[in-house]
């Protein structure tokens, strides 16, 4: 039987994957390495455990706009719909965080917002992290903070512990 041998890394070092028959059935630690790391011997068992997802699933409810229960069951759905939602997503974030009442706030430079989502975009660099906190914060904005009564007198009814003595 022939073992097919795939150079790789991991975030525990450097390795050959031996793999026989489309399955991963061992690891060789990258030979210049001074202290390679037990938990590759683990990989065969991971790649391959009934335990790791196998296809992308997207929860009930979210193609509806329902909120997360904590309960909500996922499904499995093919890989062009996995990526055709993961882009929309990524087009709304985008949208969102380039309109003009979020680039007029004065929170962000607008164009450093631009400049993050465009290498983000074309994988020059990760900056997922604050993506999503610019994202949020917009999203927080526009629930709460865009929402401020009017008056005083509705911010009274709002806020009773704020009344006037």
């Amino acid at each position: 039987m022939t073992v097919a041998r795939f150079p790789s890394l991991a975030h525990w070092g450097t390795f050959t994957a031996l793999v026989e028959h489309g399955r991963v059935v061992g690891c060789e630690p990258f030979a210049r390495d001074p202290a390679p790391s037990n938990m590759l011997e683990a990989i065969p068992t991971m790649v391959h455990s009934p335990l790791r997802i196998a296809r992308p699933a997207i929860r009930d409810g979210w193609r509806e706009g329902k909120p997360r229960t904590g309960a909500d069951r996922f499904h499995e759905v093919s890989w062009d719909e996995a990526l055709d939602a993961v882009a929309a997503e990524l087009a709304r974030v985008r949208e969102t965080l380039t309109e003009p009442r979020t680039m007029q706030r004065g929170y962000v430079e607008p164009r450093y917002v631009k400049l993050l989502l465009d290498e983000h975009e074309r994988g020059r660099r990760n900056h997922a992290m604050e993506l999503w906190a610019l994202f949020m914060l917009e999203l927080w904005q526009r629930k709460f903070a865009d929402q401020r009564p009017s008056s005083r007198h509705d911010a009274v009814q709002i806020r009773p512990h704020l009344q006037p003595a």
